[in-house]
């Protein structure tokens, strides 16, 4: 069956590959680098640094280069699960993105379009299925999801219905005040887990919310 992917740009592709690289030939010279490190007063004493700038053998250079390698290849691994990858087919859509994959059907897709650098996908019911961050251009997202004939849109044709939330906003439920709270602290400690579990927690109750400049905005939808 034939589709369209949406995976790893350019950047992305060579950054992945450059990390461990980068990481191998930094702990290669360690030694080395640690050696200008001792000049400075606080740290000339400090065993460890002492013990790997006083070693001179080529072994250790290459130990640190293999560690360093795998270091960086960890890091690449994680990298690659954070940044969105979209297989577009002609009945569904797979989602991959922070190590999980997900299927929408295109019976159930309202609306496809980009808000800033965010890829969003909504219900019939005005819910998200998802709000990630892409560096595709709308562009190249809109081709991709025409070829197939999803529901494309060049902007939010839900955007009238957002409203700026405050504390104990009145037109809001107490739960969903008290999420969308929660939610404004874990984003100020730059807690995005946390805050995307709670952004899943107002969906729950039927209220989508944006970021936008510090502040939440939200609408209220239909329940699923």
């Amino acid at each position: 069956m034939s589709s369209e992917k949406l995976g790893l740009n350019v950047v992305e592709k060579a950054l992945i590959t450059a990390i461990p690289i980068a990481a191998a030939v930094i702990f290669y010279f360690l030694p080395s680098l640690l050696l200008l490190v001792k000049n400075i007063p606080f740290l000339s004493g400090n065993q460890f640094v002492n013990f790997i700038a006083g070693v001179d053998n080529g072994w250790l250079h290459w130990l640190l280069a293999g560690i360093g390698l795998i270091a960086g290849a960890l890091f690449s691994a994680y990298i690659y699960t954070e940044i969105l990858k979209v297989e577009v087919q002609r009945d569904h859509i797979i989602i991959d993105v922070h190590d999980m994959m997900s299927e929408i059907r295109k019976a159930d897709i309202e609306s496809i379009f980009k808000d800033g650098k965010m890829l969003v996908i909504t219900d019939n019911a005005g819910l998200e299925f998802l709000r990630e961050s892409t560096d595709y251009t709308p562009g190249r997202l809109k081709d991709a999801f025409q070829k197939y004939h999803y529901p494309w849109t060049d902007q939010d044709p839900r955007s009238a219905e957002f409203f700026e939330w405050t504390t104990d906003h009145e037109n809001l439920s107490e739960r969903a005040n008290d999420i969308l709270y929660n939610r404004r602290q874990a984003k100020r400690y730059d807690e995005e887990k946390r805050a995307g579990e709670l952004r899943q927690d107002l969906m729950e109750v039927g209220i989508v919310v944006k970021d936008k400049n510090g502040r939440q905005y939200v609408r209220i939808a239909e329940r699923r």
